[in-house]
């Protein structure tokens, strides 16, 4: 009996023997997560590398179909949108791109799901996930209460060129027209406001 009890005790883990064994536990998982970390960042780089590359050959289809990139902003009112939104029926966004009433405002609610639906592809997940948390523009002035975080996100840029104004000259607020003059072609990048347009020599419609 006495053995047996000996034996018993032997077998049992000191306090001392297990805290030795969680810190080692923890000294692993320690080396494993940045380990981890990495090839979970690797896997959001690469699948933000394939939005890139949708939106690479989404252009490439537009240009063909429609001979010229899409602009970069089709007017400077509160009805206008960006190259980004011309490109959905390029990468399968069809019914969002056919659910805009150019006639409203984009923050109307008539155009919620035009303009408040999370794209995946327009989002890089290295930065942070597609959502409609953004602001509407309110044409310079304070977004209203109804305008604040329910715009949709993008993280892709369209090259407009070596000035941060292209595109922008004789442009008159008032009527919203857009001329095709005074824009140099030397400094200014493929994706402007109305490039499309004046690239032409027309106003844009």
């Amino acid at each position: 009996m006495r053995s047996s009890f000996a034996s018993a005790v032997r077998r049992a883990f000191t306090l001392v023997e297990l805290l030795v064994v969680i810190a080692i536990i923890g000294i692993l998982v320690a080396l494993l997560l940045p380990a981890i970390q990495a090839a979970r960042e690797a896997a959001r780089r690469t699948e933000c590398q394939n939005h890139l590359k949708q939106i690479g050959l989404a252009l490439q289809t537009y240009h063909d179909t429609q001979k010229a990139f899409p602009m970069g902003r089709d007017r400077t009112n509160q009805k206008s949108v960006s190259w980004s939104f011309r490109l959905l029926p390029q990468i399968e966004e069809s019914a969002i791109y056919s659910a805009f009433d150019k006639n409203e405002q984009v923050d109307a609610t008539v155009n919620e799901r035009a303009m408040r639906t999370p794209i995946e592809v327009y989002a890089c997940p290295s930065r942070r996930a597609a959502a409609a948390n953004r602001n509407f523009d309110n044409n310079d002035d304070p977004p209203t209460p109804e305008m604040v975080g329910v715009a949709s996100l993008g993280d892709y840029a369209a090259n407009a060129g070596v000035r941060i104004s292209t595109g922008m000259q004789n442009v008159n607020p008032n009527d919203d027209t857009i001329t095709s003059d005074a824009v140099d072609t030397t400094v200014a990048g493929p994706i402007f406001l109305a490039s499309r347009s004046m690239r032409a020599g027309v106003h844009s419609a």
